[in-house]
């Protein structure tokens, strides 16, 4: 991991992806130390927080027939389809290269793992720029409470397992901000497509901004249709009030000042 170059827009290396989540999406969305995150700001932290965690997903492709490559070379020349399409993903689980490298989190050989859409509680699907992907894959969810420095040791053990294989075709990190001061939610989610050669193309960045639906509501707490509806009902309360209890009250003040200015202007004349 020798690279500077940690932007999303910048990966097109697997070291690039690994320093991306190592010293990027790490530092960014994870506290140093998740006991004090009170203490702690960033440029995300500062006014979000992390809904759940951050999940990875990756599709990869199946091996195909490679009667069309000399047999002198069909072992080392990677022999998977190039597109990637549902007939043909892969789904067997992932043996790790690399035991070695192990950590002790519960979570971290999830991505080992092909999940469907209904374990994974979500049947949206992937528009890339290099082709389409379901909503399944091998998946990790790495929980909120992760420390920075556990985020890092994870890329690592991922880039010692070949987490990026030469069947991997698509990448996908996403997670869910909470903006407590505009009350909204934002979904982030981000697409590295891998070409057959190994170049790796980080095709999507999505930022959406939501609010929960106005027809339901968080636990104990009105909906943003009833903050709307009380904002109605108090202004017109307030003009009522105003129609019906000042303005009369300054019109007959009024009225006395008129009618005491009349009668001192009367006497003056007099």
């Amino acid at each position: 991991m020798t690279s500077t170059n940690n932007t999303f827009q910048g990966i097109y290396k697997q070291n690039d992806f690994y320093q991306f989540i190592n010293n990027t999406l790490a530092k960014t969305v994870f506290y140093t130390k998740p006991s004090n995150a009170s203490n702690e700001e960033g440029v995300i932290l500062t006014s979000n927080s992390v809904i759940g965690g951050v999940r990875i997903r990756q599709m990869r492709v199946q091996k195909r027939d490679c009667s069309d490559i000399p047999e002198s070379i069909q072992s080392t020349v990677p022999c998977y389809y190039m597109k990637y399409s549902q007939s043909i993903r892969e789904t067997n689980p992932i043996n790790l290269t690399n035991v070695e490298y192990s950590m002790v989190r519960s979570w971290q050989n999830d991505w080992t793992t092909w999940k469907d859409t209904s374990t994974l509680g979500t049947s949206v699907g992937i528009s890339g720029k290099l082709t389409n992907y379901e909503g399944d894959g091998y998946t990790v969810d790495i929980p909120w409470g992760t420390s920075v420095a556990d985020v890092q040791a994870f890329a690592y053990y991922l880039e010692k397992n070949n987490y990026i294989s030469s069947n991997t075709r698509a990448i996908v990190i996403s997670f869910t901000l909470y903006n407590e001061v505009g009350e909204f939610f934002i979904y982030n989610e981000m697409v590295v497509e891998v070409t057959p050669t190994g170049i790796l193309y980080p095709s999507k960045l999505s930022v959406i901004p939501f609010r929960k639906s106005f027809h339901t509501s968080a636990a104990g707490r009105p909906n943003h249709a009833t903050f709307d509806a009380l904002r109605v009902i108090c202004a017109v309360a307030l003009n009522i009030f105003l129609l019906y209890r000042v303005v009369p009250h300054i019109t007959r003040n009024s009225n006395q000042h008129l009618h005491c200015f009349r009668f001192a202007l009367k006497a003056k004349l007099t």
